[in-house]
């Protein structure tokens, strides 16, 4: 056995090897004093610290337990810095690997810790994904509708190179007529084109309901080619019913509560080659004498009458507030 420097403290080192090699051997308590203190302030040895203190336990007599345990924790922090003795014997030293102080109660409060973690992280990453299946459809939604926009205005734009080609040379003036709901019987759609002088990009005057025929509710129709009609205002001068929306507005055959898009006048000089195409319209029999008017420019919606908030929409459906009576006009 390598001899053992002597510690810093006031112990000198032990006489006899056997002291610390003989563990049937009892010692006094004035040499287990000593060897213990010579112990705990060698610190600094290379020898192998747990095999002598083992030892120095198995040799320690039973009434001396309770001094060994009482000073082991603080007097031999630095031999064994992450394990604490838990129990002694006569020939047994039982040591666990957990920090000084700590006991196994507060290894289970970690791993409660941990378990309630988990649950948690659990439970966010169900959110997570709620979040984005919720996404996901609101993703195809708008693709959905993206699409169905698109093929509206590329079918718009096809029909508007067709009408470009074709000839739009006014016919000979037709008939007087007035515009009557077929759902509101005596209720004329009128158009007051009183400020209505030039040309505007977005319309202008007024169009609304009256319930009676005069010179603001009759119209006189102006033929073009492929069956499409115009109605020009008999009282005012180059005056147009006028009827336009944005196709996302009123997808065809969604109907929409009050209806949508612009129906108002247009200024169409006498010089032009006719009306643009938001004033040109396609009229639907639908029988029993009674028609749609829809415009050229929105297939799939038809000019809509509400005699109660006497309006002039568009609809994007046919229903009853859609059906008109063309009534033939003649002014004596």
């Amino acid at each position: 056995m390598p001899s053992l420097p002597v510690g810093q403290g006031s112990a000198s080192q032990p006489k006899r090897d056997r002291d610390l090699l003989v563990p049937d051997e009892i010692l006094g308590d004035a040499d287990l004093d000593n060897i213990w203190d010579w112990f705990a302030s060698a610190v600094e040895t290379n020898v192998d610290r747990q095999l002598i203190f083992v030892k120095l336990v198995n040799s320690v007599r039973k009434p001396y337990l309770d001094h060994c345990r009482l000073n082991l924790a603080d007097s031999n922090r630095n031999l064994f810095p992450s394990r604490t003795v838990t129990s002694y014997t006569p020939s047994v030293c039982t040591i666990m690997d957990h920090a000084p102080g700590e006991s196994q109660s507060h290894e289970d409060g970690d791993l409660e810790g941990l378990t309630s973690q988990n649950k948690e992280l659990k439970l966010q990453l169900e959110d997570a994904r709620a979040d984005l299946a919720k996404k996901d459809n609101e993703i195809h939604v708008l693709e959905t509708k993206f699409q169905t926009i698109s093929v509206a205005l590329q079918e718009q734009s096809e029909r508007d190179a067709q009408l470009s080609k074709s000839s739009l040379t006014r016919s000979p003036s037709g008939p007087h007529v007035a515009i009557m709901s077929a759902a509101s019987l005596h209720k004329y759609i009128q158009m007051d084109g009183r400020e209505v002088s030039s040309y505007e990009p977005s319309g202008s005057g007024i169009v609304s309901v009256q319930p009676h025929i005069w010179t603001h509710e009759t119209f006189e129709i102006e033929y073009y080619p492929d069956g499409i009609i115009a109605f020009k205002s008999v009282c005012f001068q180059n005056v147009y019913l006028r009827a336009t929306c944005n196709p996302w507005e009123l997808l065809p055959g969604f109907v929409k509560s009050g209806g949508g898009g612009i129906v108002n006048c247009q200024y169409i000089s006498e010089g032009s080659d006719g009306c643009s195409i938001q004033e040109k319209f396609r009229i639907h029999p639908l029988g029993h004498g009674q028609v749609a008017i829809e415009p050229v420019a929105f297939p799939g919606r038809y000019l809509s009458l509400d005699a109660t908030k006497k309006t002039v929409t568009l609809q994007a459906a046919r229903g009853d507030g859609e059906r008109f009576y063309l009534i033939f006009v003649t002014f004596l």
